[in-house]
């Protein structure tokens, strides 16, 4: 094996390792305790060893990369900061309660290896798409009893009962995800058995998972996907509605059913949702906190200090849950500059990027990514998916711009 041929193999363990299959979560029978804490080291050990001497070298500092990395150890290191200043909390607790934010350092070994064409984006679709199928299989073949059954977070508790017992999350994102590059790969090679993955693929998400937003995300975004004029988006649209329009008229028959098979799904058409949910618990107390304190930042309190939140503002609170409040909790009126960076990030990559195949695949990944950031802030809590896109998207570009000042040098050959 040579050198080059091993480092291919490296980049392809560590996406698939980002699909965090193996990480610790409450409803992954499959994880292992601190696996997930090793890969952030190498990651960052790789941006701090590798990546900043090489560049430093060169001088060479491409706007996204600059952009993310400062986005980054910015928000990891300004949450300790404020957490320390409100609660008193030590710096390294905070630092350890916001390590999930150096995910996003999955970005600087996979683009860089673009960069050296070490990896190609198409065979990092392929590692996705394979990664997914692994997730699924094993999704469907665990029995989901083994699973760690602590039932929806409500204040409700008569009647929260275990409403996800048996539910299973196993590489969910990249599960989603990889519905976008099926798509892809079916609208680009006219195949429609594609779509058959999808499908698949769309009801392990529903049926395991059991995770609403994430589902209806990848719903939504396969349907912007696949309309390809405003016009058919349109009609979508108006679909969208009548469809709505029939849950409300049928609401109770609907919610018997789900009830009686999902009644994760049956909780979020009851009238009690608004009011006994742990979400809006959480949000109703961060915005009495922050107009207490003038908005200032408030960071993340570690569960190993003291009972972080627990202690503070109860069982209930999770800032996990709230997507940009949780945000603008953490930051406080720092918060805008947080934001408008990642967003500017998505923005810049969106405008530059070629019409070439995996475009469609990055386009869809940002719209995902914004859509599910109502619930689950894109940079403290899906870094590793946002970095991985941001990734293939910069390296398509990268890509893109090497092949046409190479196909140019030729022509010019050719014509002396």
């Amino acid at each position: 094996m040579t050198y080059k041929s091993a480092l291919h193999w490296c980049v392809v363990a560590a996406v698939a390792l980002n699909s965090q299959a193996v990480f610790f979560g409450v409803f992954n029978p499959i994880s292992i305790r601190g696996a997930q804490e090793v890969f952030q080291l190498l990651l960052a050990g790789y941006v701090v060893g590798i990546y900043l001497p090489k560049h430093m070298m060169t001088k060479t500092f491409p706007f996204t990369d600059i952009a993310l990395l400062t986005l980054i150890f910015a928000s990891w290191g300004s949450s300790a900061i404020f957490a320390y200043l409100m609660y008193g909390q030590p710096i390294p607790y905070g630092l350890l309660e916001d390590r999930r934010i150096l995910d996003g350092l999955i970005y600087f070994p996979v683009v860089e290896a673009i960069r050296a064409r070490i990896i190609s984006t198409d065979t990092l679709l392929k590692t996705i798409f394979f990664s997914a199928l692994a997730c699924a299989f094993f999704s469907l073949v665990i029995d989901p009893l083994q699973t760690k059954q602590v039932g929806e977070r409500t204040l409700n508790l008569e009647h929260g009962g275990n409403q996800r017992a048996g539910r299973i999350t196993i590489g969910v994102h990249y599960m989603a995800i990889t519905c976008f590059v099926l798509a892809v790969w079916g609208m680009a090679k006219k195949q429609p058995a594609w779509y058959g993955a999808v499908l698949f693929l769309l009801g392990v998400l529903f049926f395991a998972a059991q995770s609403r937003l994430l589902f209806l995300t990848t719903v939504i975004v396969l349907v912007m996907m696949v309309l390809n004029s405003w016009r058919t988006r349109l009609i979508a649209a108006g679909g969208m509605v009548m469809c709505a329009g029939l849950v409300v008229v049928f609401q109770q028959e609907i919610i018997l059913l789900l009830a009686t098979h999902f009644p994760v799904y049956a909780e979020l058409l009851g009238n009690q949702y608004l009011q006994t949910s742990a979400r809006s618990h959480t949000i109703g107390t961060i915005f009495r906190e922050l107009n207490e304190h003038y908005y200032m930042g408030h960071g993340a309190l570690s569960l190993q200090w003291n009972n972080g939140f627990h202690r503070v503002y109860g069982q209930h609170f999770f800032l996990a849950d709230v997507g940009w409040v949780g945000v603008l909790f953490r930051y406080g009126i720092f918060a805008p500059l947080f934001v408008g960076a990642y967003l500017l990030v998505i923005l810049r990559l969106y405008k530059s990027m070629p019409q070439v195949t995996e475009a469609r695949f990055v386009k869809a990944g940002m719209l995902y990514l914004l859509i599910l950031s109502v619930t689950q802030a894109p940079l403290e809590y899906r870094g590793f998916i946002g970095g991985l896109i941001f990734a293939i998207g910069e390296g398509a570009r990268y890509m893109y711009a090497y092949r046409a000042v190479k196909q140019r040098k030729l022509a010019s050959i050719e014509r002396d």
